[in-house]
């Protein structure tokens, strides 16, 4: 039985199911969700295979938190736990932020769960969907899996799913800035058809997300707004700043995407890879950090241990560059010494690097120097 609430808003407007039974696909509702084809909003050069997604037909909804990939029996328990407080603070949250708290109730100490059947036991005791569960721990993916905890990799997944659902109106009413789903890549805000290997001036930076995410990035207008690309803290190299992280290795940035799309179920939610070219001018107030100094300020920032004064010279650049960490933060706190923080190498054994600003004024740059110099491709 549905469980839509009086604060609910539909997922797919009135408008956007017209749409969709325009194209020819009827949408039915059935206990509280609607039988979407995912031909309606992936474009074809991101489509596998034809697909049926259940799209829940009320957003603060139980269809929603198993839509999430809570069990049945959990998501009841969240909402349960969301109606009663929903008195309180109406206007403040919404259901996915219950499951948020439920999930961050749970130990996430590395000691409960160094094994894969601990890691198991972990996602059964906190009501998730053995499918998910099966995605998360993919072999394939075992390093850069290892760089998250259970719940850290499962709370991204769960907004990367909810973040979905607040866009599929617009991606269906045909709104949202081309580039997106279905419409064709590259975006109006590119200069040229084809991303460049190399751009006289410029360096080539890439970053994957959902197409989501691309689609707050990338304005109707083809203007761009780089504030939402940024990382949630603590990161690498800021404990307290939304700043935001760019790789120049294409590997990196495919490594990531195709683990979200792995994650986030790849005939679901669709996943892209963003090329942008900077002027290099804008690259010159930087600061390279590597071993020991890398190190120490990794250590830092993840265990969130407040200002590091040695490292004060950091605060007059524009960009942080250097490796990539490849363990949790939950286990960098369980660290005895910043001698055991490693770095991620890929296959090749090459060390995986990243560059980061969290300036407000450089990403304000970037929005201006950068429109026309952008690409986005879904990640098949």
């Amino acid at each position: 039985m549905s469980s839509s609430s009086t604060t609910s808003v539909r997922v797919i407007s009135d408008s956007a199911l017209q749409i969709l039974r325009a194209r020819g696909d009827d949408a039915p509702l059935r206990n509280g969700v609607r039988a979407v084809s995912n031909t309606s909003y992936l474009s074809e050069s991101s489509i596998e295979s034809k697909e049926t997604v259940m799209i829940p037909e009320a957003s603060e909804s139980l269809e929603t938190l198993v839509f999430v990939e809570f069990t049945p029996e959990i998501a009841q328990k969240i909402r349960d736990w969301y109606q009663q407080d929903l008195w309180l603070m109406p206007w403040k949250t919404g259901v996915v932020n219950y499951g948020e708290k439920h999930i961050l109730s749970f130990d996430d100490n590395p000691s409960c769960h160094e094994t894969d059947e601990q890691r198991y036991q972990v996602m059964d005791n906190m009501g998730i969907l053995k499918g998910y569960q099966k995605r998360l721990m993919t072999e394939e993916f075992r390093q850069l899996r290892l760089t998250g905890t259970v719940q850290e990799w499962f709370m991204d997944t769960m907004h990367a799913r909810w973040e979905f659902l607040k866009s599929l109106d617009d991606v269906l009413a045909d709104t949202l800035p081309v580039g997106t789903f279905r419409r064709p890549e590259p975006s109006a805000a590119t200069e040229i058809e084809e991303p460049p290997r190399e751009v006289e001036g410029h360096t080539i930076f890439f970053k994957g997300a959902t197409m989501a995410r691309f689609g707050q990035f990338l304005k109707d207008d083809g203007t761009l707004n780089f504030s939402a690309l940024g990382s949630t803290p603590p990161e690498d190299f800021d404990y307290f700043v939304r700043g935001l992280y760019l790789t120049k290795m294409c590997a990196v940035a495919w490594e990531y995407a195709q683990f979200a799309r792995k994650r986030y179920q790849e005939h679901v939610v669709p996943v892209g890879i963003l090329q942008v070219t900077i002027p290099k001018p804008l690259m010159d107030s930087h600061y390279e950090l590597f071993g020991n100094d890398w190190q120490r300020l990794v250590w830092h920032n993840r265990r969130m241990d407040g200002s590091l004064q040695e490292m004060e010279h950091l605060e007059t650049v524009d960009w942080i560059i250097g490796p990539l960490c490849m363990q949790s933060n939950a286990h960098v706190q369980e660290l005895n010494d910043l001698s055991e923080i490693e770095t991620w190498r890929l296959e090749s054994g090459e060390c995986a690097t990243q560059v980061y600003t969290g300036s407000r004024g450089m990403l304000a740059k970037l929005n201006k120097e950068c429109v026309g110099k952008v690409w986005i491709a879904p990640v098949v």
